[in-house]
C-alpha cells in the first residue's frame, strides 16, 4: 500500500513540475490517503492480534493434550474454571470440570489463558527438593571455608 502511495506521490510530483498545478490540493489528497491507509491497517492489525492469540491457545491446548492433566481456563470476562481436557476439536475443546464432572465445550477466542496446574504432591516435591539443595549448597560452602 506504502508504494503505491509513494507511486501516487511521485506522479503528482511530476504533475506540478509539468503543469504548475497548485501543490495543496495534492498535498491534502495524498494526507487523506495515508489517513485512511492508516485506519485501515490498525483495524486489519487488531483483527490479526486476535487470530494469533486464538492461535496460542489452540497450540497450547494441543501441547497440554488429553492425558489428564488438571489445567485452568482463564476466560476473557475474567472467569476461571479448573478441570480435565477430554478432547480436542477445529474449533473448540472440551473441558470436565474437576469440581461436579461437568463436560464444558470451550471455544478456543473466549479464553484469554490455559495453564496445568501442578498437584500438591509435585508441590511439596519441588519444595522438599529446594530446600535440599539450598542446604547442601550452604553446608558445601561452611565445608570448603573450614577447610582454609
Amino acid at each position: 500500500m506504502i508504494v503505491v502511495i509513494l507511486i501516487f506521490f511521485s506522479i503528482i510530483l511530476f504533475k506540478v513540475l509539468r503543469e504548475k498545478i497548485v501543490l495543496k490540493k495534492y498535498i491534502g489528497l495524498v494526507l487523506i490517503g495515508l489517513i485512511l491507509n492508516l485506519a485501515f491497517s490498525s483495524f486489519a492489525f487488531a483483527q490479526d492480534s486476535e487470530t494469533r492469540a486464538t492461535q496460542k491457545i489452540k497450540i497450547r491446548v494441543a501441547e497440554i493434550g488429553t492425558r489428564g492433566k488438571v489445567v485452568e481456563v482463564k476466560f476473557k470476562d475474567k472467569t476461571k474454571i479448573k478441570g480435565y481436557i477430554t478432547e480436542i476439536k477445529e474449533d473448540s475443546f472440551v473441558l470436565v470440570s474437576k469440581k461436579n464432572g461437568a463436560s464444558t465445550d470451550i471455544s478456543y477466542d473466549k479464553v484469554k489463558n490455559i495453564q496445568p496446574i501442578l498437584a500438591t504432591s509435585r508441590k511439596v516435591g519441588l519444595a522438599v527438593a529446594t530446600g535440599l539443595l539450598a542446604f547442601g549448597i550452604i553446608g558445601a560452602i561452611v565445608s570448603l571455608r573450614s577447610l582454609k
